[in-house]
């Protein structure tokens, strides 16, 4: 939300583009907001290029517009109440004029990636948090990257613990990899019996469940042996 706030703050015009056929979730969203843009002092107008419901037009009629030359160039376009360009693909070109992009949707694809690649100009994208892998790929032209955990205090990918670097050129090309502690130090570890259990424990609760129902799944077949030898004897 810092971010988003962030954007606002420093645009001075706003469109807002709800989903086609609007329904009262968006109409409302985007009615609240865009009062509430204006109230900062911003440019703020809600562009939409079909009728409202009747029922829905006291949300919104103050501030929709279906001019799409409103802004030569809006200073920030978001998607609210929707997460894809493509379910307001006859208004798609006049949101990818802007200067910045936002979405502000509760559904699960937010759609960000789909506008970042559709515009063309972000170069790559790297995400942290995960600590155990590096992977690194060409998504739609995007270069798309993880960076595993530096740091020995936590899990992480034992010494291939490392950061990841990101060198810009001149001309606008860059390139990136990974520098990794067995690279840079080697193999010697100060706390060697904290540096072994990281190793072995899990790393979410999911593979805590799964190592639990293994032991418990193993113990229970060596009993069942057990007592069928003694059955038999």
């Amino acid at each position: 939300m810092k971010a988003l706030a962030q954007l606002v703050n420093s645009s001075d015009s706003v469109l807002l583009f709800p989903h086609s056929k609007m329904d009262g979730d968006a109409a409302g969203s985007c009615g609240a907001l865009c009062a509430a843009l204006r109230n900062q002092g911003k440019q703020a107008y809600i562009f939409c290029d079909e009728v409202v419901p009747a029922n829905l037009q006291f949300l919104v009629k103050d501030f929709i517009t279906n001019d799409p030359q409103i802004f030569e160039v809006p200073g920030l376009c978001m998607a609210v109440d929707c997460g894809d360009v493509g379910r307001f693909a006859s208004r798609k070109d006049v949101f990818l004029r802007g200067c910045r992009f936002a979405c502000l949707d509760h559904h699960e694809n937010g759609g960000q990636f789909e506008a970042m690649a559709e515009k063309g100009d972000v170069k790559g994208i790297y995400f942290g948090h995960d600590h155990i892998n590096s992977f690194n790929g060409n998504v739609r032209g995007i270069d798309v990257g993880y960076t595993q955990g530096a740091g020995f205090h936590i899990y992480g990918p034992g010494l291939d613990r490392g950061v990841r670097i990101i060198s810009l050129k001149n001309d606008g090309t860059f390139i990136t990899y990974d520098r990794r502690y067995r690279d840079l130090v080697g193999k010697k570890v100060k706390e060697k019996f904290r540096f072994a259990m990281y190793q072995i424990m899990p790393t979410n609760v999911y593979e805590a469940f799964y190592r639990v129902m293994k032991f418990f799944c193993v113990a229970a077949a060596i009993t069942a042996v057990i007592l069928l030898i003694n059955y038999f004897k």
